[in-house]
């Protein structure tokens, strides 16, 4: 008869606990290597789409720098149009004379606010 000590296919208390431990640490070790690949995967789409929201918001504020450019330009296009006393001023860089007496009198015509 062989004693249990000496088969040496046979696993000791110590060894089997062992062994099983290290397949649970294993298999936890997989699991979070899995999830820890959703997370970045979820934070690689997230930042996709950040990236299209921060553009649109980008073009949204650029279309309204833009309605507000055009906007001040249409004014002062009819200003001019109502005042061409003014055009030399603004074309040929005309200086103004005396600017307090020539800014009330533009004032007084409601050319301005």
């Amino acid at each position: 008869m062989t004693d249990s000590t000496s088969d040496p296919k046979k696993l000791t208390l110590y060894q089997k606990w062992h062994l099983g431990l290290t397949t649970v640490g294993l298999s936890l070790a997989i699991g979070t290597l899995f999830f820890v690949g959703r997370q970045v995967d979820n934070l690689a789409e997230q930042t996709q789409r950040q990236t299209a929201s921060i553009d649109l918001q980008r073009r949204a504020v650029q279309g309204q720098i833009w309605g507000t450019v055009m906007q001040n330009e249409i004014e002062l296009t009819k200003v001019l149009i109502g005042n061409p006393q003014v055009l030399p001023y603004f074309q040929r860089a005309r200086p103004i004379s005396s600017p307090e007496q020539w800014l009330r009198s533009f004032r007084q015509k409601k050319c301005l606010r």
